[in-house]
């Protein structure tokens, strides 16, 4: 089968024939003819040469390695024996989680943070689905309602992992919360969902005036938005008449100097959570910490549930996409699309597919 391969880190994807998976009539697992390859902001910066992060740590990666490994869509080719819900010929999204569902973590509700696999937490890549063809358990694949076409699971992929976030956060309706990166593809998801779980406000904050016009524009009285960390303070305190945000979310990889700005935007007992990666440290003085009595979570990974309820919201219209558009690239030109992730060019908010097969 046609599979976009990684031999060398930075050494770009490579168009090649790769085995086709084989399914295990016995098992509980789904094979599927796949149709859009989804692609995050961190997979380009593993395949392509990326000065903003080639002093970062670079997770570790078994090669050569199919690629497109957040997930994608497809059609159901064919099932095991064990297979109780999906069927032949269904319409599916399938979001990689390299949680192995058995160990203590994933028994007590913790699928991030899984030891049991040799996933994000433990600083590996898991294989993708960028290749006609994915083989994965049934427990990692959602059927998609005729309501819910490819592109929108494609930005529900990005969506998941803010939701989650947003999860974990314990957000409030009426809150007011901060979206740091929040025009990026996840980022602008995030602000989306945060509309949709009740909060009053959500403070977009980002570079591009542009983008962050057209994400107000969903909400214009409670999307606010702010570029630069140099009034950011000043003016999350008179959004907020001095009270602060009961939520951050930031996704902002490298860039430690506006997260403690954004932190020092959080009310007492306010939630924060670090999405955006990087090796740089953070500076938190010990006493700040604990007289604000803010809480600290991190997050990575959205949980396998998430994306059922993700499609529901799709679904019924109570989540809205309309900002973010979904861009795609033939397989043959793979690193475009990586690139396009890279350099953001323009003033579109988007995601980056690639398209495997027509549909």
């Amino acid at each position: 089968m046609k599979a976009g391969v990684l031999h060398t880190i930075h050494g770009g994807v490579q168009i090649e024939d790769a085995p086709n998976p084989v399914l295990d009539p016995n098992s509980d697992q789904v094979l599927i003819k796949m149709a859009v390859c989804a692609i995050g902001a961190g997979e380009p910066r593993v395949a392509l040469h990326d000065p903003a992060t080639m002093n970062a740590r670079m997770p570790t990666v078994n090669l050569p390695q199919i690629m497109g490994r957040r997930g994608g869509t497809g059609v159901v080719a064919a099932t095991g024996k064990l297979v109780t819900k999906i069927k032949e010929g269904d319409r599916v999204l399938i979001r990689d989680n390299p949680s192995c569902g058995h160990c203590l973590f994933c028994r007590n509700g913790h699928e991030h943070l899984c030891q049991g696999n040799n996933g994000w937490t433990r600083g590996g890549f898991s294989a993708g689905f960028m290749a006609e063809y994915a083989r994965a358990p049934e427990r990692m694949v959602t059927a998609l309602p005729a309501e819910v076409g490819f592109d929108e699971a494609i930005m529900i992929i990005a969506a998941a992992v803010g939701y989650r976030a947003l999860k974990i956060a314990q957000l409030k309706i009426a809150d007011t919360v901060i979206i740091t990166g929040a025009t990026g593809g996840t980022g602008a998801c995030a602000v989306l969902c945060a509309l949709a779980f009740g909060a009053a406000r959500v403070i977009a904050v980002a570079r591009s005036s542009e983008r962050l016009e057209k994400l107000r524009a969903v909400a214009p009285r409670r999307i606010v938005p702010i570029t630069g960390r140099e009034t950011l303070i000043d003016k999350v305190m008179e959004v907020t008449e001095g009270r602060g945000a009961g939520v951050l979310l930031d996704l902002i990889p490298n860039d430690p100097k506006t997260l403690e700005a954004a932190i020092e935007c959080v009310q007492p007992g306010g939630s924060i959570v670090p999405m955006g990666r990087g090796s740089e440290g953070l500076r938190i003085p010990l006493n700040r910490l604990t007289q604000k009595g803010w809480e600290v979570r991190g997050s990575t990974a959205a949980y396998l549930s998430d994306l059922g309820e993700l499609v529901e919201l799709v679904r019924f219209g109570a989540l809205n996409f309309s900002p973010v558009t979904v861009v795609r690239f033939p397989i043959e030109r793979a690193n475009e699309g990586l690139k396009m992730v890279l350099d953001r060019p323009g003033d579109n908010i988007f995601c980056v597919g690639i398209s495997i097969h027509d549909n």
